[in-house]
């Protein structure tokens, strides 16, 4: 190890050390929030807890994990523990508001961690609101009830506070999260990961059949599709380079050229998209999830993503 190795695992234990210690002044909500700093915990598997929700929530290797504050749940379907909460890092906040459903796993939605101009407790307050502002309480209620929930909110906006004050941390980060342009990246950002399907070898024969069934032309080239699959057949839309394609069940489908889509205009209007036409949307989709495609759907129309 070198002499610049050691020093960066001295800091990282140091801001393990000094988030842990922010924390712990709330034991009224200590089953509900774990760190990797060895202490007195409730929960006979404290460590467990944190190592499982830290390997479950963060899909990066670059991040320090600092605090789960959260639980862990019985996915029903499976049978297996999954972590629903919220994960500090030394970069961001992960959310994973609720275990895998009967349409797959939920992507954990990621909340950058910004070095503010008007100072850590500023930035640490915009990143809980961020983080916070979409997420199902519902699921989580039976746990993080309403009356515990501000307890745990103002620990994780502490121990924000706390890596903020880093010298070393803020330096690293950005003061503002610059938007991805990519279509897959930004679709993660947005919370569609899960939602989203994009044409590759792993969905060629679902999507071949969209092509079919939403008579899209040959000379078209598929970019993603959000649909569903029941007896009557496919629904949803699908995009292409040079129009948004949609079906409703038992209804022929109807496509918009690219050039008469506003983005400014791309909205949703009863769960559905309006993208120069009405488009039928899954209904499995979250309002959370109508309102991000919509975001995707305008800056696909505005030719901002690549």
């Amino acid at each position: 190890m070198t002499v610049l190795d050691s020093a960066s695992r001295s800091d990282g234990e140091s801001l393990e050390g000094a988030v842990a210690q922010v924390v712990g002044r709330y034991p009224q909500i200590a089953e509900l929030v774990f760190t990797p700093v060895a202490a007195p915990h409730p929960l006979s598997d404290a460590a467990e807890v944190f190592h499982h929700a830290a390997g479950q929530l963060l899909k990066s290797g670059t991040e320090r994990p600092l605090a789960f504050f959260g639980y862990h749940s019985m996915n029903r379907f499976t049978r297996s523990r999954e972590a629903v909460g919220l994960l500090l890092t030394d970069r961001a906040v992960h959310v994973k508001d609720s275990p895998a459903g009967l349409f797959g796993e939920k992507v954990p939605r990621v909340v950058p961690l910004l070095a503010g101009r008007d100072g850590p407790a500023a930035s640490a307050a915009a990143a809980v609101a961020s983080a916070t502002s979409d997420f199902d309480w519902k699921s989580a209620d039976r746990v993080i009830t309403v009356e515990r929930r501000p307890l745990l909110l103002q620990a994780v906006t502490d121990a924000i506070v706390v890596v903020l004050g880093r010298a070393a941390v803020s330096a690293a980060l950005p003061t503002e999260v610059p938007r991805a342009t990519g279509l897959l990246e930004r679709a993660d950002e947005l919370g569609l990961g899960a939602v989203l399907k994009l044409p590759d070898e792993r969905t060629r024969k679902h999507f071949a059949k969209l092509v079919k069934g939403f008579a899209i032309p040959a000379d078209e080239t598929v970019l993603f599709g959000v649909t569903d699959q029941t007896l009557g057949g496919s629904y949803g839309i699908v995009a292409t380079d040079r129009a948004l394609h949609s079906r409703d069940l038992m209804e022929a489908p109807i496509a918009t050229p690219l050039a008469d889509i506003v983005p400014e205009q791309v909205r949703i209007v009863e769960k559905n998209l309006l993208a120069g036409t009405t488009h039928t949307l899954p209904m499995h989709l979250t309002d959370a999830n109508r309102a991000a495609l919509a975001t995707l759907v305008s800056e696909y129309a505005a030719g901002t993503l690549h």
